[in-house]
């Protein structure tokens, strides 16, 4: 699936206008996951 804008619009520097689109950092099948630690040891908790 191509990624997709979550704003276009456009800058207007004096007289230059630039079209402008904004998409999103990361994509949908990126998945953040945490893992505890044991502060003593610094080993991982299950």
């Amino acid at each position: 699936m191509a990624p997709r804008a979550n704003w276009k619009g456009f800058l207007r520097l004096s007289l230059v206008t630039c079209p402008v689109a904004l998409y999103p950092a990361t994509s949908e099948s990126e998945k953040i996951s945490f893992n505890q630690l044991n502060r003593a040891t610094g080993h991982r908790i299950k």
